[in-house]
């Protein structure tokens, strides 16, 4: 009875041991990822809209940005588009569902250490908030930021699109959507 006591504590205290250390690895491997997330990016669209250019502009775009694979992922909620034209401001307050712009930035890496600056070319799929899929592509510069304590470059990208993309109703020659997106990217931190 001792015996078959002891090899049951035995089993049990080797499991444990190896769930510890599985999860132990899985938890390191977590706290390693390099991603990046923000919430304050800056965006502005230009547009042509009933004969008008108008230029809607906010400082809310969510943001998650993978270091190593310079993969990302911008959510924007068109509620937090201002435009400073009362009727259209209302049309995007009532819009609940984010446009969603996921892809993956030309570098090979987001390097956050002194570098020269770095053009490079995107593309991603733009998904808004009536489901309607769009691919993208686009341009970017990544400069880095002398001297700066946690901030380390400054990221730009450019695209352009068509108002039907963003589900927009447009009049014959309203064809061009311009998007500029910004944001300041803090340095990296890798733990070996």
């Amino acid at each position: 009875m001792i015996f078959l006591y002891l090899q049951i504590m035995i089993r049990t205290n080797i499991i444990s041991f190896v769930l510890l250390f599985a999860m132990h690895g899985i938890a390191q491997s977590a706290l390693g990822q390099d991603t990046y997330r923000s919430k304050d990016g800056s965006l502005s669209v230009t547009i042509v809209y009933q004969g008008q250019l108008i230029t809607a502009h906010t400082k809310k775009v969510h943001v998650s940005l993978d270091y190593e694979t310079s993969a990302f992922v911008f959510r924007l909620a068109p509620a937090d588009l201002h435009t400073g034209i009362d009727s259209l401001d209302r049309k995007l307050s009532r819009q609940t569902t984010n446009f969603v712009l996921k892809g993956n930035f030309g570098l090979s890496e987001i390097r956050t250490t002194q570098h020269p600056p770095q053009d490079f070319l995107f593309s991603g799929t733009l998904v808004t908030g009536q489901g309607k899929k769009t691919e993208i592509s686009g341009t970017g510069r990544l400069e880095h930021i002398d001297g700066g304590e946690e901030m380390a470059c400054e990221l730009a990208a450019y695209f352009d699109t068509t108002p039907d993309a963003i589900g927009i109703e447009s009049k014959e020659g309203e064809r061009t959507v311009k998007v500029q997106f910004y944001k300041t990217i803090l340095k990296r931190y890798t733990t070996y």
